[in-house]
């Protein structure tokens, strides 16, 4: 039986408290201006209709964007006014008449959407060209929450696996942020692999931006609502004020100020005469870290290519010193040093905040607005969009039907798959015939199969890596997968691919290839494709209930939306922690002129203010507790584990405090310019799957973003032992196992 809902009672809202959302509605997005008397009856409008749920479960601005929608369609001006045609009236009565506890009903298909379409003298205009205006408004199918979708989706609501989508990182938006207008807009270029030198220069631009007012955004930046203009200037000068908050200073502001202290933000790199200088959007300005400390001490990596924030001291140029400045203050450059006292990462930011869905009562800090009505994967965004979805994930996994009840929620996931080794053949197929014996509603949703599929760079001219033997791999593979048919049939496969896999490892030869990378070319893997075909077509009659099984071939990094933007996934191959530990400041010494050698086991207390910023992630892993779940309890394993614990945190804390998968310089790890935007890490994913085989399997949650790596499927020191990783995106949660075979 459906449950019966009850009906929303009207309230009273004054205009002046409506004006905020109508501004961001129908100007920002729509580019409509309203009069203060059509303020007054949408005021009325929307209190009628949405009753207390206006504000806190987004019930205004969906009712807002659509009156605007209907407004353009019927072909109104730029100002919204009551006129005679088209009249607001007209098309608030037509919308009220649709509405159900605050919500639009969708129209049969016999009425026309909008009212002022079927009026033959707005034949014509009618048909504005909204779609291609407002790239950024998704334009996602209707969803009807009494029966699952549309009439294009003619399979079970209930199935979770149809609400998987897989972004390719080159069909991602490319969204930069303007510093003006304070939101996100799509490129106006097109993106290209051989882009010009600007691209380079917009791309440091963009992601300074991003941390810039990402940092900016965090309470401890954020000054006083109390607190005057004139005291504003005086203090400043200094890192931080009275009250606690801190303000940033520009790299230029540093001119004709020494002695003073200051807090600066900005890109860590070498300078051209050797040593460290830090880099903003106004100049660069030499670094001097003998005295400088970490924060918090151990448990953060600062490596060049890194946007640090750096608290210390201005010294102008003297006639001698141990430390040079950088060209003398030509050329951007700014003369004199920067003695530093203290480097930490930038705050991170949790999602919920990000996207402005944060219902925390916590009124010591003035509210901030976020991202919701912003679409950065295509998928629809979270204010428009995260309603219904989250109501369709309820009913995929709370309904009390007996296929609901026992819901497959299981994502598994397994690195380094060298398909070249005949022990990882024959453990994945120990694997894959465990879960092709199990029920259809204990098997995984998806198979996520990470590279590098060869042990070795594939077209590099050394023996045994030619394109023929690479091609065998996946025939192998292929032989493997028909023998699990039932998983073919109702499981999607993704392949993401690794360094040494085409066509990239064709001209960087073992090398790290540029970032975002391409999947796997279609030449090699038409044997797997060809398998899945054969294993569907069994089932073709039952096709009309559940869909079948398929094979995804996506970029390095690939991104899974589940349920359109209520979860987001993010799938990275790369040897980060190895990249880490080769390129870290060393702090502990006094020195940083060289790179540690082993990661600390141990961690300290926070520097001076700076622990206002740094999260308390030992909760957020004491909270995640399976982490092996079949380890010895051996106190040689638990001595391993610790060490393995503090490392993983340590590397979370670092990648999602930069918001960038490869927070290194273009000479280390080279990046796309023009597709950057598929390496930033904001708003924070629900989970960050990061593959790397340097360092062993953990799991982590940090700022609610939950963080794992699979480890590597087949290590050498245990040839007969199997580890792979679960996902459920139920709990949002995750495991890791191990096989002997």
């Amino acid at each position: 039986m459906k449950k019966s809902q009850q009906a929303s009672l009207p309230v009273l809202i004054p205009p002046s408290v409506l004006r905020p959302i109508v501004f961001r509605i129908f100007t920002r997005k729509h580019s409509l201006s309203v009069t203060s008397a059509s303020l007054e009856t949408l005021a009325r409008f929307v209190g009628s209709n949405c009753g207390c749920g206006w504000r806190e479960q987004g019930l205004a601005e969906l009712l807002l964007d659509e009156v605007a929608r209907n407004w353009k369609h019927a072909g109104g001006g730029l100002i919204v006014e009551e006129v005679k045609e088209p009249s607001l009236h007209m098309i608030l009565e037509d919308l009220g008449s649709r509405i159900s506890n605050g919500r639009i009903l969708p129209l049969p298909q016999n009425i026309p959407e909008h009212p002022m379409e079927s009026n033959p003298k707005n034949e014509g205009k009618c048909h504005s060209s909204t779609e291609m205006s407002y790239p950024l408004d998704d334009r996602s199918k209707s969803i009807d929450l009494q029966g699952g979708v549309g009439e294009d989706n003619i399979f079970s609501p209930n199935d979770p696996r149809q609400w998987i989508r897989v972004v390719n990182a080159f069909d991602q938006p490319r969204l930069l942020y303007n510093m003006d207008k304070r939101n996100f807009a799509l490129s106006p270029s097109s993106a290209s692999v051989f882009p010009s030198s600007s691209s380079r220069i917009d791309a440091f631009r963009d992601r300074y931006n991003r941390v810039y007012q990402r940092v900016l955004r965090n309470s401890a930046f954020r000054q006083p609502s109390n607190v005057s203009r004139q005291s504003r200037q005086l203090e400043s000068s200094t890192s931080s004020t009275n009250k606690g908050s801190y303000s940033l200073t520009f790299v230029s502001s540093l001119q004709g100020r020494p002695g003073t202290s200051h807090l600066l933000l900005g890109l860590l790199h070498l300078s051209p005469i050797g040593g460290f200088c830090l880099s903003d959007l106004t100049g660069s300005v030499a670094l001097d870290l003998r005295f400088a400390k970490g924060v918090p001490e151990g448990e953060t990596w600062f490596v060049p290519g890194m946007v640090l924030l750096v608290d210390g001291i201005y010294e102008e140029q003297t006639s001698s010193g141990p430390l040079p400045s950088i060209s003398g203050g030509i050329g951007g450059n700014i003369g004199g040093r920067f003695v530093a006292l203290s480097v930490a990462g930038p705050p991170c930011e949790r999602r919920e905040l990000s996207l402005e869905t944060n219902s925390s009562s916590d009124h010591s800090s003035a509210p901030i607005s976020g991202f919701g009505w912003t679409d950065f994967l295509g998928v629809g965004s979270r204010r428009a969009e995260g309603n219904r979805m989250r109501q369709i994930k309820q009913q995929c996994f709370e309904t009390s039907s007996p296929i609901s009840a026992h819901a497959r929620t299981q994502i598994a996931l397994m690195s380094d798959v060298n398909l070249n080794n005949p022990k990882t053949l024959q453990g994945l197929s120990n694997v894959l015939q465990v879960y092709n014996n199990l029920p259809i509603e204990r098997t995984p949703l998806a198979f996520v199969l990470i590279g590098d599929f060869a042990q070795q760079a594939i077209m590099t001219g050394k023996e045994g890596a030619c394109s023929v033997t690479y091609k065998g791999l996946f025939d192998r593979l292929a032989i493997i997968l028909s023998s699990c048919s039932r998983l073919l049939q109702n499981s999607t496969f993704i392949f993401v691919p690794g360094d040494n896999d085409p066509w990239a490892s064709n001209f960087c030869a073992g090398a790290a290839p540029p970032v975002p990378r391409g999947p796997i070319p279609d030449l090699f893997t038409s044997r797997v494709r060809r398998a899945f075909t054969v294993a569907n077509a069994e089932t073709q009659s039952c096709r009309a209930a559940h869909p079948g099984g398929e094979a995804i071939w996506t970029s390095n990094p690939a991104r899974l939306s589940i349920f359109g933007p209520v979860q987001e996934l993010v799938i990275f191959r790369d040897d980060i922690s190895e990249r880490l530990r080769r390129m870290a400041l060393n702090f502990r010494d006094g020195s940083c002129q060289e790179p540690i050698s082993a990661m600390p086991v141990g961690h300290s207390k926070n520097e001076r203010h700076h622990d206002t910023y740094t999260d308390d992630m030992a909760s957020d892993f004491r909270a995640t507790a399976p982490d092996l779940e079949r380890s010895r309890p051996t106190e040689n394993n638990r001595i391993k584990e610790n060490v393995g614990n503090v490392a993983a945190r340590k590397l979370v804390k670092s990648i999602l405090d930069q918001g960038h998968l490869s927070p290194f310089p273009t000479t280390t790890r080279a990046v796309f310019w023009d597709h950057a935007s598929a390496l930033y890490l904001y708003p924070l994913p629900t989970c960050l799957i990061l593959a790397d085989t340097s360092t062993g399997p953990f799991s982590v949650t940090y700022e609610g973003c939950h963080v794992l790596n699979p480890g590597k499927f087949v290590t050498d020191s245990a040839p007969n032992k199997v580890t792979w990783a679960e996902y459920d995106i139920s709990t949002c949660k995750s495991c890791i196992r191990e096989e002997q075979f």
